[in-house]
This record gives C-alpha cells, sequence and structure tokens, in this order.
C-alpha cells in the first residue's frame, strides 16, 4: 500500500502517511508544498542579479555609443589641472567603480549644457545605481558617500576651455566604461 501512494518529487516523502483520514492534510504533502513555495524565491536572486548585470552591461554600452556619437577625436597629450579626472579604473571592485564614475558625473555636470553630455550624465548617474544595486544583490555594500577623489579643482576647470574639457572627460569616461565592461564580464569582487 505505501507504494501506490504518490510521493512529493523533492523530498520522495510520501503525501500521506498511511491511515491519514481523507479530511486530514498530511505532515508531508505540508513540507512538499513549503518546498515548491520557496524553490522560486530562492532562485528569484539570482535572477535580480542576472538581470541587474544585463541592465548595467546594456548601458555601460549605451553610454560608450553615445560618447562616439560625439565625435571627439581622441587626446592622447596630458593637459595640466586635468589629472583629477582618471584615466583608467583604480580597482576592480564595485566600490572603485562606483567612486570613478562619481568623479566623472561631477565633471561632466560642469560641462557645459548640451543635451547630449546631459543625457550622458544621466546615464552615468543611472549607472551609479546599478551598480550599488549589483552590490546589494551581492553583500557587497557601496559606501555612496564615497566620491573617491577631492573635487576642490572643479572651480578650476571654469578655466580650461570647455571644448578640450569635454574631449579629455569624455575620452577618460569611455575608457573607464570599455575596462568596467570587461570586468563586469568576469567575476564581480566587493
Amino acid at each position: 500500500m505505501l507504494s501506490s501512494s504518490p510521493k512529493c518529487p523533492l523530498t520522495a516523502l510520501p503525501l500521506c502517511l498511511p491511515g491519514a483520514q481523507a479530511t486530514m492534510r498530511c505532515l508531508s504533502l505540508s513540507l512538499c508544498g513549503f518546498l515548491w513555495a520557496w524553490l522560486p524565491l530562492l532562485h528569484g536572486q539570482s535572477l535580480k542579479v542576472d538581470k541587474t548585470l544585463a541592465d548595467t552591461k546594456m548601458l555601460v554600452r549605451t553610454i560608450i555609443s553615445r560618447i562616439q556619437e560625439q565625435g571627439f577625436s581622441p587626446l592622447s597629450t596630458k593637459f595640466p589641472g586635468l589629472d583629477f579626472i582618471p584615466e583608467e579604473l583604480q580597482g576592480e571592485t564595485l566600490q572603485d567603480m562606483y567612486n570613478t564614475l562619481g568623479v566623472f558625473q561631477q565633471v561632466i555636470a560642469s560641462l557645459p549644457a548640451e543635451a547630449s553630455v546631459i543625457q550622458i550624465g544621466y546615464d552615468v548617474e543611472n549607472l551609479q545605481s546599478l551598480l550599488w544595486l549589483l552590490g546589494a544583490y551581492q553583500n557587497c555594500p557601496i559606501e555612496k558617500g564615497h566620491s573617491g577623489e577631492d573635487m576642490s579643482n572643479l572651480t578650476e576647470l571654469l578655466t580650461i576651455p570647455p571644448y578640450t574639457l569635454s574631449v579629455v572627460t569624455l575620452g577618460r569616461l569611455q575608457n573607464c566604461l570599455q575596462q568596467i565592461n570587461s570586468l563586469l564580464n568576469s567575476l564581480l569582487m566587493c
């Protein structure tokens, strides 16, 4: 009689105990139901991380294409006074990416107000939010207030020609975004 009793596919326990009345719920039935209910929830965390990671990669590619649409030719020479604008990521962690983007966000906000540059600034802000969310999902909390660099030089930016500042900033941002994109394809570290 035990062999004909249906079994839970997760626990391999019989769904009804021998001799249980039809009006009573079986213990193993509720355990099986409980496990079935939790299965999507346990898998949901991974889906959130995967979706957020895919959104982050897509936004990185979008920002890179917006920068390329500007038509600036990259400048290879160094400019005095622009040393605080990062040429590359200072590390490989989510916090480093977040901090680097924070510097770019502040510099882009000081650039002349063109619609495309303003949109890039909004995209960088959204990218920071996605990186923060990735950190939260992976138990790697990112400190939001930590900007990484001292931005006291920002007032001196007004003396640098706006075109030069835009070209240098967007070129360096593109380089950092390409590094971020390659790091997002590998294992993320806190």
